[in-house]
């Protein structure tokens, strides 16, 4: 633990087994995974179990993709304790005003979705230790890679990338969200919610992702890595 805050990853030992040596005892790297409870005036709004970083980002990226706010500067005062995993905070009421239509003109070449892909991979660091962590991050085609974050939980790791969006009030609807694993109906609602409208991942999306995708107008690819991908709805944003 640092400044109150604990590591990403932790060590144990154990056995090995293979075919060619038989047992042996090795140290293995494991991600952290804690307790984390966010309350709002007073009232606790969710306990998630997630990577013990980033917390304030997780904090108001959950907080907007779960309807609560409608920007970063709604919430005041926020205050983390490490002891007790626990982040307080005030949150102010929203205006009226509607999110912004977004811009549906986005477009990219297929080179960008591979170099997107492979910077994705080669930044999970946490990942190559432990292979127990997400990566999720944002990238924007015309200037590259603007940020990352990993977490135990896959939607844990996009409420940070949203949190930290927010927190720097960029336009979503003109970056890429980029993703390891698979994408699920909550990733792809919370991608909507935040206006993304490209969302690339390493694995394969569900069913119930790909239907929600369709009738809202989110171009999804699986399956990206160095020299392919698929492309599962509104292929016309990409000049192929």
């Amino acid at each position: 633990m640092k400044n109150g805050t604990l590591s990403l990853t932790g060590t144990s030992s154990a056995i090995r087994w293979t075919d060619a040596s038989g047992s042996e005892t090795i140290t293995c790297s494991l991600a952290r995974e804690c307790p984390f409870t966010i309350i709002a005036n007073d009232q606790k709004i969710v306990t998630l179990f997630s990577s013990p970083l980033s917390l304030k980002e997780l904090t108001i990226g959950y907080l907007f993709t779960s309807g609560f706010i409608r920007s970063a500067s709604q919430v005041h005062d926020w205050q983390y304790d490490p002891v007790v995993y626990k982040a307080t905070m005030m949150v102010t009421p929203s205006s009226d005003a509607q999110n912004a239509i977004p811009d549906s003109s986005m477009s990219l070449d297929a080179s960008v979705v591979r170099t997107a892909s492979r910077w994705i991979a080669e930044c999970s660091i946490v990942f190559r230790e432990s292979g127990g962590v997400h990566a999720a991050g944002l990238y924007d085609p015309r200037n590259g890679p603007l940020f990352f974050y990993e977490d135990v939980a896959r939607h844990n790791a996009v409420d940070k990338v949203i949190g930290k969006a927010l927190m720097d009030e960029l336009n979503l609807n003109q970056v890429i969200l980029v993703r390891t694993g698979r994408t699920s109906l909550e990733i792809a609602e919370k991608a909507h919610a935040a206006g993304i409208l490209i969302l690339i991942a390493r694995g394969a999306p569900t069913l119930q992702a790909l239907e929600f995708a369709q009738r809202v107008g989110i171009t999804l690819l699986g399956f990206a890595r160095t020299d392919e991908f698929t492309v599962y709805t509104h292929p016309q944003r990409l000049r192929l």
